[in-house]
């Protein structure tokens, strides 16, 4: 029992102390989902889409979007 659990506890303290960086990437990641969710709906108020989440999560799932410079959307790569 003991073996059991002191194998993995170097694994253990080792996540708890690289938690903050966790936590920071994961805020990052919010921030840049926020983003692009409001570019979405300036896009759509250009181009009259309602549909506006669902063309987001659409696009998510072939990759990241992107707005060109003229308003254009472009797949992503």
């Amino acid at each position: 029992m003991a073996c059991s659990i002191q194998n993995p506890y170097t694994t253990i303290l080792n996540y708890f102390d690289n938690r903050s960086t966790k936590a920071l990437a994961e805020s990052f990641n919010r921030a840049t989902n926020r983003t692009k969710i409001k570019g979405w709906i300036i896009h759509s108020q250009l181009y009259e889409i309602h549909d506006v989440l669902v063309m987001y999560f659409i696009n998510r799932q072939e990759g990241p979007a992107t707005i060109g410079v003229d308003g254009d959307l472009l797949a992503g790569h």
